[in-house]
């Protein structure tokens, strides 16, 4: 079981167990996931979740609400809370 404080800190490891630290990323991003540990830790909160393509979602009109550029590379999780 992952713990709640390690998941908030951002120490969970995966295949990206290092840190990205790059000047020419301005995005806010405190951590970083792969697919396979994103989807066990939200499995372990308490979701039910798979992995998604982009715009493959059951949120109405996602294409309105989502910007194709942020799609690229992405991990896309589709959840619920079970």
């Amino acid at each position: 079981m992952i713990d709640k404080q390690e998941t908030i800190n951002c120490k969970v490891t995966t295949k990206l167990d290092h840190k990205l630290k790059r000047e020419d990323i301005s995005f806010p991003h405190k951590c970083m996931y792969d697919t396979e540990a994103l989807s066990r830790i939200m499995s372990e909160i308490g979701f039910e979740c798979h992995a998604a393509k982009p715009f493959e979602s059951n949120i109405p009109n996602i294409k309105i609400i989502e910007l194709p550029d942020r799609t690229e590379q992405a991990v896309i999780i589709e959840a619920q809370k079970v």
